[in-house]
This record gives C-alpha cells, structure tokens and sequence, in this order.
C-alpha cells in the first residue's frame, strides 16, 4: 500500500496498514535541507517536495506553505497593520461593502470553463510535483472570515458589531463567489479529476472561543458558509475544516453547514482531539481528523521521546474507527528541531494500525 492508497483509505474509512501522515505546513528551510542534503533557497519546491517523498508523507494539503524568504512566515502582522491604516473605522469598512455589486449578478459574470481549466490545472500541476505516493488534498472555498487582514481587526469587529446587516452582505457576497468556484469543484470530481475531499477553514477562534458572539456568526455568518458549500455537500464530498483556537462554541454550526472532518486542533485552548473525534457528522459517521502535534510546546521544546509519546496519545485518543491522518496542529517554523520533525513522519508510520 503506497502513501496515497493509504491517505485516500484513511479519508474514506477504510483499514489501513498505519496511521497515515500530511504535511504542507512546515517552514523551516533548514529542515527541508537536512533531510534532502540539498539548498533549500536553490529551488524551495523540489526540495520541499523532495523531502516529503523522502519522509514517505501519504498526503500534502493543496494549501501548501512554503515560505518565499527567510522571514516570510511571520509576515501577516505587516498585513493586519497595512488593513488597519486604510480602513480607519467601521465606516470605512461599510462603504466598502456597499461599493461591492449584488451578490447575485456574480454568476452572469462567471467564467464557468475559464475557471474549470484553472482549477484543475493548478491542481494536477501540484499533484504531478508531489509524485505517485502522495496524495493532494484539494482545497476548495467557503464565505471568507479573515477580513480583519483586509481592514484591521479593530474596524472589522467594529462593522460586525454595529452593521450586522450590511456585514451579512458582505459575507453573502464572498459565499456567492466561492459557491461558483465550488460548482467547478464539483464538475471535476464527477469527471474523477479531483477526489470528493476538500480542505478549507481559516482563523475565527482565539483561546478563548470565537473572535465574535456565536449567536452573531449564526445570524450573519454561517448561512453563508452554508450556502458556499453548498455544492460539494450536494455531491456528498467531504469538507475537512481548519480547526483554530477554541472551536467547540461553533464546532455543531460547522458540522450544520456541511463540514465533515477537521484539521489541526490547538489544545491548549481547552479541549482534547479526543473530544473532536466523539462528535457526529453527516449519517452518524465520526468526523474525518487530520490531526496534529503541537508547534508551540512539544515540537519546538520537547524531545524525540515527547514527539513518540504524543504521537502515541493522539492515536490512542483518536483513532478508534478509522478516519485520523497525523501532521503538525499549524505551521511549524525554524524554532522546531529538525530531529522532532523527522519524528512525526517516521514514527506514526510504527505504531498502531486503523480499522
């Protein structure tokens, strides 16, 4: 059984012969260069694409993180500042959004073809770097969230507060814009260029829980995360959601809206994979979880034994019933040691097997 056999078995449900592996978000150059022997800077895909091969990693996320520079993987802050000193104020934010067109005359407009040849090329290009053994996960598109990149978080929440109506708007138009793009998705997957499993989810919680009220993101929020998925929920694929912060406040609002599998999990919010994996999905089935060890204590800080140990317990923890691919919880930078990271890839291919 190669790496994508067993990553497509895994998604599905099916017995595998080890707990497959996904990487994707790992930035640190050095890394890449000590298990390739080669410079990263010299050609940053091949090697990182090298180094997975070499690892034996099952599946890639098509969001694959590679930085540009050195410094790259701390960048978002410059963006966030840069939103912040062009939208002053929730009125700013709202004149924007009243600029926008109707969200309904975006599918007259819709390059239908234009955007299938695109879609699939981008895909098949990435699969055909990653090799045979590896399987790429798609990506796909729901309402976007992460508007504070765009305006600053303090204007953003601001408009969401005190414009809920014009800020629903808003969301109804990037959920028009992405269900167009999921109706390529879905042409594709019936044509078998694509397989029925989709990576998607970006930044709403904190520690804390949702950046804002649950009662407010259900109101403005996920109907248009809802009708965004739409399509691929039609066809009964699989939606595996970025799982950031404390997500259980809203973890049933995205199982409603179609999601059926998660990614990532930031435990020290207050939760456990555990908990993720006894939820419900769609027709009772448990969610798919792609899984992940910590970046901000045991990658960076612990050693290999802590790596294998906790390896060990999210297995034990997830993995009754199939459906668990193990990676790092979110990007792991420079600070991880090269040895730790080896360690996630070699050894949860050792221990333990899904029924």
């Amino acid at each position: 059984m190669n790496g994508y056999e067993r990553a497509l078995r895994a998604l599905r449900f099916e017995a595998v012969d080890c707990v497959p592996t996904w990487g994707g978000w790992v930035a640190s150059a050095g890394f890449f260069e000590y298990v390739t022997g080669r410079k990263f800077w010299d050609a940053p895909r091949s090697v990182a694409f090298e180094a997975y091969r070499k690892l034996e990693v099952d599946m890639v996320l098509q969001g694959i993180y590679l930085p540009a520079e050195p410094e790259e993987w701390r960048r978002h802050t410059t963006e966030v500042l840069d939103g912040a000193n062009r939208f002053r104020s929730a009125e700013d934010v709202v004149a924007y959004v009243e600029s926008l067109p109707d969200p309904d005359s975006l599918e007259r407009e819709f390059d239908f073809e234009g955007k299938l040849r695109s879609i699939q090329g981008e895909y098949l290009k990435l699969q055909e770097e990653l090799g045979n053994n590896i399987l790429c996960l798609p990506s796909c598109k729901d309402a976007k969230f992460t508007w504070y990149m765009d305006f600053g978080y303090e204007s953003y929440l601001t408009a969401m507060a005190l414009y809920p109506d014009v800020m629903k708007r808003l969301f109804r138009h990037s959920a028009e814009e992405s269900r167009l793009l999921n109706m390529v998705r879905v042409e594709l997957v019936k044509q078998e260029r694509l397989p029925p499993f989709f990576f998607t989810g970006q930044d709403i919680c904190g520690h804390q829980g949702p950046m804002v009220s649950p009662d407010l993101l259900r109101s403005i929020f996920f109907p248009a995360v809802q009708h965004a998925l739409g399509p691929l929920v039609d066809i009964d694929a699989d939606i595996i959601w970025h799982s950031d912060g404390y997500i259980l406040p809203i973890l049933d609002d995205l199982i409603g809206c179609g999601v059926s599998g998660f990614q990532g999990f930031q435990e020290r919010s207050g939760y456990s994979v555990g908990e993720i994996a006894r939820h419900e999905v769609r027709a009772g089935r448990k969610p798919i979880l792609l899984a992940g060890l910590r970046v901000d204590t045991v990658v960076p800080f612990g050693s290999v034994d802590d790596v294998k140990r906790e390896i060990e317990r999210i297995i034990r923890d997830a993995s009754e019933g199939g459906g668990l691919v193990i990676g790092t919880a979110n990007t792991a930078g420079p600070d991880c040691p090269n040895e730790n990271l080896e360690t996630i890839y070699t050894y949860t291919h050792t221990v333990g097997h899904q029924q």
